[in-house]
């Protein structure tokens, strides 16, 4: 008999819980067999592949899968559950002091023990990457959302102008297609935002994989890290915001924790990248906020615009530095 102890929240369709099996604490990852299955069940499956074949390549990335099943027309995997772990959200959110040192360091390290293992890079696999994962994603909330929010030109992020994403896309193609020579592809996360970084103070466990990502690239995991810690996604994604007409209202507040943190993360890059290799990890940032549209409309419409809003204000940053050749 099984008992649910604990509900995650996540992004995706599927659910994700703590539950009691023989006395023993494991974590519950399902996923219906019969509804939304593109963006449920196929990238359920996807993870839980790319769990099984990292874990007999590296040890200690990721958890192990101890078992699956199904039942009542949903199908689920187990793994183990870390007591005395927390998300690397949580933990830069919380008041108390944290080394972020210290927890930058244990991040990189272990990541950089999957981008070791390379594999063939796939000739000008950028482009396939720039149509599902961006401009596909944008057609899909033209179709879904109310046409007057496109009436105009723009719209505002709170109170900035910002031009809408099908005014600024030509810039963003042309930033992934010009800088397509830097990618080689290696093992990587995917989704490597800080809600999917556990963390006990000494030791880091990545959990979350996402595997149809088009391109395996370390630029794009560490856009992913940037996407947590400058545009701050899971701070966006619980926060109170309004959507009215072509304005977009958001508040939020950002702990000592987390600057330090981006601080210390962008001086990392910033030592390790030229301008041009920022520029790319940069537009993926970007890019993180328009892939995620089709997994937002399905929950909360409005929560859609809110990414679709930043994303647009993102471009336009960009841009900007880029004329300027700033890095950040």
């Amino acid at each position: 008999m099984t008992k649910i102890v604990k509900y995650f929240k996540g992004g995706s369709l599927s659910g994700t819980f703590v539950i009691k099996k023989k006395r023993k604490l494991i974590v519950r990852k399902q996923v219906s067999l019969d509804h939304n299955r593109e963006f449920g069940f196929q990238r359920w499956l996807s993870q839980l592949k790319k769990i099984q074949y990292y874990n007999s390549r590296i040890k200690n990335i990721f958890p192990d899968i101890l078992d699956s099943g199904t039942l009542n027309q949903k199908t689920y995997f187990d793994i183990e559950y870390f007591k005395n772990y927390h998300n690397c959200f949580e933990t830069l959110n919380h008041k108390k002091k944290i080394d972020t040192k210290k927890l930058l360091t244990k991040i990189l390290n272990k990541s950089n023990k999957l981008y070791r293992i390379k594999i063939p890079t796939v000739k000008n696999n950028i482009q396939l990457y720039f149509e599902e994962e961006i401009n596909q994603r944008v057609k899909v909330l033209k179709r879904k959302i109310n046409k007057n929010f496109f009436k105009n030109s723009h719209i505002y992020y709170n109170d900035e102008k910002v031009l809408h994403l099908h005014y600024q896309l030509k810039f963003l193609r042309e930033i992934f297609l010009n800088h397509s020579n830097l990618i080689n592809e290696t093992f990587v996360h995917g989704n490597l935002t800080l809600e999917n970084i556990l963390y006990n103070g000494e030791n880091v466990i990545f959990i979350d994989p996402y595997e149809e990502n088009y391109i395996d690239t370390i630029y794009n995991d560490y856009s992913q890290i940037l996407q947590s810690c400058n545009s701050n996604y899971e701070s966006l994604n619980c926060s109170k915001f309004k959507v009215k007409k072509n304005e977009i209202f958001v508040n939020f507040k950002i702990s000592k924790n987390m600057h330090s943190f981006n601080k210390l993360f962008k001086k990392y890059l910033l030592n390790k990248y030229n301008f041009n290799e920022i520029i790319l990890i940069r537009a993926f940032e970007v890019s993180q906020f328009i892939r995620m549209i089709p997994f937002k409309i399905a929950v909360n419409e409005n929560k859609a615009i809110l990414f679709y809003g930043l994303a647009c204000k993102l471009i336009k940053d960009l841009k900007n530095d880029y004329k300027k050749k700033i890095k950040f």
